[in-house]
This record gives C-alpha cells, sequence and structure tokens, in this order.
C-alpha cells in the first residue's frame, strides 16, 4: 500500500524540471511553507503511524532526556 502510494508520487516527479512550481513565489509565501513544513511532516507521521504511536515516542525522548540531562548534573557535580 504504501509502496504504491510512492510509485505514484515518483511517476508524477518523472520529466519535471526540479525547480519547477515545487514551491510557491514571493517572499511571505517561502517563509510561510518553511514554518508550516515541519507541522506538515508531523501530520503526515501521525497519518502513517497512529497518534499514539508518535506521542509516545515523543514522550520516551523527553523523559530520557530529562533523566540523561539530571543524571549528568548528579555524576558531574
Amino acid at each position: 500500500m504504501l509502496e504504491d502510494d510512492a510509485a505514484v508520487d515518483a511517476d508524477s516527479l518523472v520529466g519535471q524540471d526540479p525547480r519547477s512550481g515545487a514551491r510557491p513565489s514571493g517572499g511571505e509565501r517561502d517563509w510561510a511553507a518553511s514554518v508550516l513544513e515541519p507541522v506538515r511532516w508531523m501530520r503526515m507521521l501521525c497519518r502513517e503511524l497512529g497518534a499514539t504511536f508518535v506521542a509516545g515516542v515523543v514522550l520516551v525522548y523527553g523523559l530520557s532526556q530529562g533523566f540523561a540531562g539530571s543524571f549528568f548534573r548528579v555524576a558531574s557535580g
């Protein structure tokens, strides 16, 4: 299922100039597209993997970073 979507996306890109229409023209549109790209990526991740899985990964990563930072303070101080 995922391979079929990737094949369709790749087929639509064949024969196109890489600079043609990839990004909207105008300074404000470029800025908005740059800001919204991580949001679109997170939405895609949640759609493909499931929102609870993504939230769990973020939670575990945050907890491990917090624990590592606290442990480093205790060990180095």
